[in-house]
């Protein structure tokens, strides 16, 4: 068992320091192997990270791609890591700070093993429409896969079994619901999932434009699957 980490970079010049922090003081040793992908950023961000790279002292990959789709992020990340190798791909999503303290203790006691998908619960609690739509988006989830899903989105920090998911089903559907696509492949192929019991979501926004696209995505995308089919991974 070994666990590659997935830290996407999209303008997070303020931030690379504080996650590296926080890996370093809580589960580094676990971690085999880091990926970072520079989602052409505008600002510092590679200059701050070659500074934490030349400290790291892990084996690395770091990779500038000419987009900000997270999708193809996640992807090229997931094939760098099972050509790596690595059993495990746990990814680092703005929000990480939510639930850091959780995914320590789920990571030390390694009870992500018994996981297909370790998935961060990061729930907007500001009363607006945007908050309404993500609340509905997870209702319409759970309804379609006969399921309590509490989260959708895959922000925060979120763990992937690489040898139980296929990668099929993100390939084509858009960037903003491509962890909802593997929590449904997962659901409907029997895999098991975890969601963190401490919903930390109460420091951040829900925003209404942002809810109201990936709602509209999320219920093209329901209408596309079938809870009986079985996929092989």
């Amino acid at each position: 068992m070994s666990i590659a980490a997935f830290i996407p970079l999209r303008n997070q010049e303020v931030r690379i320091q504080p996650l590296m922090r926080e890996i370093k003081k809580r589960f580094f040793e676990q971690i085999e192997y880091f990926i970072f992908i520079n989602e052409n950023s505008t600002d510092q961000t590679e200059h701050v990270l070659n500074q934490e790279l030349a400290l790291l002292g892990k084996d690395h990959k770091y990779i500038k791609m000419l987009h900000t789709n997270r999708r193809d992020s996640f992807i090229e990340a997931w094939n760098i890591a099972k050509k790596n190798e690595n059993t495990y791909l746990i990814s680092f999503h703005e929000g990480w700070e939510d639930n850091i303290e959780e995914i320590q203790q789920i990571i030390l006691t390694q009870t992500f093993e018994n996981f297909c998908i370790t998935s961060s619960v990061r729930t907007p609690h500001n009363e607006n429409l945007g908050h309404l739509l993500n609340t509905l988006s997870c209702s319409l989830v759970s309804k379609k896969l006969s399921c309590f899903i509490p989260e959708t989105k895959g922000d925060s920090i979120d763990i992937y079994k690489l040898d139980q998911l296929s990668q099929s089903v993100i390939k084509d559907c858009h960037e903003q619901i491509f962890h909802l696509a593997l929590l449904c492949h997962s659901k409907i192929n029997n895999h098991h999932i975890q969601f963190t019991a401490v919903d930390n979501g109460l420091n951040f926004k829900s925003y209404i434009k942002l809810n109201t696209k990936r709602f509209l995505l999320i219920l093209k995308y329901l209408r596309s699957i079938k809870p009986s089919y079985q996929e092989k991974s």
